[in-house]
């Protein structure tokens, strides 16, 4: 981390703890504390920043919020398995409590992801809340996938399309497939650019849209793949780029 970030998240941190020395309304504790173990986080104190998640994640037993907070921050510490026994426990005590759509983001996310990233594709099958997803899962799987309808809003519309170019090898499907990115997390946002780029390579042709998106994507993909892959991407663009310079 640049030593000016460092000097700022130091100061935060001051800031925060003294505040929170004085506050008198309670309820705002939580989301402060949460706070703390990111700034932590940018410190690079890891085991403290995990420590006040999970204080966080012990105090709240009745919604799971905690334990996804305390989730995030272990996957932010390369901590996978670990995050994903939490991710797993938050997902439950969520579908519980009935907060079916805290429960669905959690299973289509960080559940599913960190299962694949391990090859466990068994569990992508039984967490997927999603045809497109148990489709995915059935390729990944080495089964033929099921047809699904193609969803309006992103990330599935976009991964719907990356789902039809792995099957059918069609790539002009990729063309300005993140050009119109609305939402959805990063980790899937990554899954689609990295697929794509290397499904189009291997079509015989790399299109510009690649680097534009690596650019645009932020450091933080919480996803256990992502530095190799993005190492790998750059390499191949830079590659390609400079053996047949488009421009």
């Amino acid at each position: 981390m640049a030593p000016n970030k460092t000097r700022n998240a130091g100061r935060q941190l001051l800031i925060l703890k003294n505040r929170m020395k004085t506050i008198e309304n309670s309820s705002k504790i939580p989301s402060m504390r949460r706070r703390e173990a990111v700034l932590l986080l940018e410190l690079g104190q890891r085991d403290q920043a995990v420590a006040v998640a999970a204080s966080l994640a012990e105090a709240d037993d009745d919604r799971g919020s905690g334990l996804a907070f305390l989730a995030d921050i272990l996957a932010s510490c390369g901590r996978w398995a670990a995050a994903r026994e939490k991710f797993t426990a938050a997902a439950e005590m969520c579908a519980e409590k009935g907060r079916k759509e805290k429960a669905f983001s959690l299973a289509a996310g960080p559940l599913f992801l960190l299962a694949e990233a391990v090859k466990d594709y068994e569990t992508c099958l039984l967490v997927a809340p999603l045809p497109l997803l148990k489709s995915r899962a059935l390729r990944l799987k080495g089964l033929e996938p099921e047809k699904t309808p193609q969803p309006g809003n992103s990330p599935w519309r976009e991964l719907w399309a990356l789902e039809e170019v792995h099957v059918s090898g069609k790539v002009s499907l990729l063309d300005g497939i993140l050009d119109n990115w609305k939402s959805g997390e990063a980790e899937w946002r990554w899954r689609i650019l990295f697929e794509g780029a290397f499904l189009e390579f291997k079509s015989g042709t790399v299109s510009k849209q690649w680097g534009v998106y690596l650019r645009e994507t932020g450091k933080r993909v919480l996803d256990p793949r992502y530095p190799g892959e993005r190492s790998a991407l750059k390499k191949m663009l830079h590659g390609h780029f400079v053996k047949n310079c488009p421009w």
